[in-house]
C-alpha cells in the first residue's frame, strides 16, 4: 500500500471503499461549521450580556459597541447553525 491512507484503484481500494471515504470526509465541513457556530453562539451571548451590562466584570460591560457586536455574532451564529442543521437533514433524507 502506498504512503497515503486514501484508498484508490492503484493501491487496492475498491469502489465501495472510495465511496465510504468520500462519505466520511464529506462530514468534516458540516462538523466544522457546527463547532464554529456553537463557539460563535457562546461568544455572542456573552458579548450581548456584557454589552447590556447584565454580566459585569469586564471592560465590555455597559458598552453599546459590544451589545451591537454581540447581537450581530449571535444572529450570524444562529443562521450558521440553522444552515448546518439543514445540511444534516438533507444528507439523512437521501
Amino acid at each position: 500500500m502506498s504512503a497515503t491512507s486514501r484508498p484508490s484503484a492503484e493501491n487496492g481500494g475498491t469502489g465501495r471503499q472510495r465511496a465510504n471515504y468520500r462519505g466520511v470526509v464529506g462530514w468534516i465541513p458540516t462538523v466544522f461549521a457546527a463547532v464554529v457556530g456553537i463557539v460563535a453562539l457562546r461568544c455572542g451571548v456573552v458579548w450581548t450580556l456584557q454589552g447590556a451590562n447584565l454580566w459585569g466584570g469586564s471592560f465590555m460591560s455597559g458598552s453599546s459597541r459590544w451589545l451591537v457586536i454581540g447581537v450581530l455574532v449571535l444572529v450570524g451564529s444562529v443562521i450558521a447553525l440553522v444552515r448546518t442543521g439543514l445540511l444534516v437533514r438533507r444528507r439523512f433524507s437521501r
